[in-house]
């Protein structure tokens, strides 16, 4: 049975790697160019400009969308759209440096565009080939199943159906009643059994996270089920 992959865990691990390889490059490459005339007031110049480079740069490809799942699984493509992000960052933060802070070579952005295709080809290129399988196997979707039935359980429903952000897959309903306080479909999503037969689902089957649909007045039995739940190694949460 295939487990659930945390994309934020993997997105996290990605940032650090460009962080530490965009500082650490642009420090370099600055040294480099600026050989022996480098003093302490220019070093200090020099990691100013690979941190803001680094932060910029970052923020910049997570507001593209570059460590989304999607763009995980699109290599080549990532890897064009991140150099080209980190290129016209860098060219701007050149210039400035060169024009108020410290004399640069033009070698600076040369070496900088030649290092930049090199590394997210190289790193894009390993996480498409890892990301892709998991992606088609639904390895990134959080399997959901809900407890509870009626207006709660709706209203989960619609909340997980209008949040863009949230990649999950509706598994369908778990409740033990079954009069009309629960009816056996709701929103599409049908009953696969009562809530007894949870655990029994989730050794067969992937469940990553349980969300109780029942409201806050029914304070009994929403204890009641918490209770049953508690023993199943799964992410419980009450809508």
């Amino acid at each position: 049975m295939s487990r659930y992959v945390d994309r934020e865990v993997v997105q996290r691990i990605l940032k650090f790697a460009d962080i530490g390889f965009l500082f650490v490059a642009s420090i370099f490459i600055s040294l480099l160019n600026l050989g022996t005339s480098a003093d302490s007031g220019t070093v200090q110049v020099v990691g100013f400009l690979a941190v803001e480079l680094a932060l910029v740069s970052i923020f910049a490809m997570r507001s593209m969308g570059l460590y989304d799942v999607r763009a995980l699984t699109q290599g080549l493509w990532s890897a064009v759209r991140a150099a080209a992000i980190c290129f016209m960052i860098g060219g701007v933060l050149y210039q400035l440096t060169d024009m108020f802070l410290l004399s640069l070579h033009l070698g600076w952005m040369k070496m900088w565009m030649m290092v930049l295709p090199s590394y997210f080809l190289a790193t894009r290129g390993s996480v498409s080939l890892w990301a892709n399988p998991r992606a088609a196997e639904g390895r990134f979707r959080k399997r959901v199943a809900i407890v509870g039935g009626g207006k709660a359980a709706e209203d989960a429903l619609m909340l997980l159906e209008s949040s863009s952000k949230a990649d999950v897959e509706v598994i369908g309903l778990f409740d033990d009643r079954l009069d009309s306080r629960s009816p056996r479909s709701i929103r599409t999503y049908h009953k696969i059994g009562k809530i007894e037969d949870l655990a029994a689902y989730a050794r067969s089957s992937r469940v990553d996270l349980i969300v109780v649909a029942i409201p806050l007045s029914a304070e009994t039995r929403l204890l009641t089920i918490l209770k049953r739940l508690w023993e199943l190694p799964v992410d419980i949460r009450i809508s």
